[in-house]
C-alpha cells in the first residue's frame, strides 16, 4: 500500500520565509523616528556568518526524513562529518572580519591533532 505523498512541511516553511521577508519589507518601509535613526547608527555586534553556515550544516548532517524512522548515522559517519566540518572551518568563516578559533574550537569540539615530523 502507498504511502500518501505530503508536501505540507515544505509549503509551511516556504510560507513562513515570505512572511518574513513581506514583514522585513513592510518594517524597511515604516518612516524612522529621531532615537530609531540614532540606535541605527550605533555599530552593533552581529553573530558570525560562519557561525550560521556551522549551524546550517549540522542541522543538514542531523536531518532524517520522518520516512525512515529508526535510521541513525554510525559512529563512523558522525566522526567523518565532525572531521569534515573541522576541516572547512576556515572556508566557512572566510568572511568574518574578526574571528577567534580558539573560541570556534571550543564551541564545536574540535580537536588539535598535532602531526609528529617524519
Amino acid at each position: 500500500m502507498a504511502k500518501p505523498l505530503s508536501f505540507r512541511s515544505y509549503l509551511a516553511s516556504a510560507y513562513s520565509f515570505y512572511e518574513e521577508e513581506k514583514l522585513i519589507e513592510l518594517d524597511c518601509s515604516q518612516p524612522q523616528t529621531c532615537v530609531n535613526a540614532i540606535v541605527k547608527g550605533v555599530k552593533k555586534k552581529q553573530t558570525a556568518q560562519g557561525d550560521k553556515l556551522m549551524l546550517k550544516l549540522k542541522k543538514l548532517l542531523d536531518y532524517i526524513p520522518r520516512s525512515f524512522k529508526g535510521w541513525e548515522r554510525s559512529k563512523m559517519q558522525k566522526l567523518f562529518h565532525r572531521n569534515f566540518l573541522q576541516s572547512v572551518c576556515m572556508h566557512l568563516y572566510r568572511n568574518d572580519p574578526d574571528i577567534d578559533m580558539d573560541r570556534i574550537m571550543k564551541m564545536n569540539k574540535f580537536r588539535f591533532h598535532k602531526v609528529d615530523p617524519v
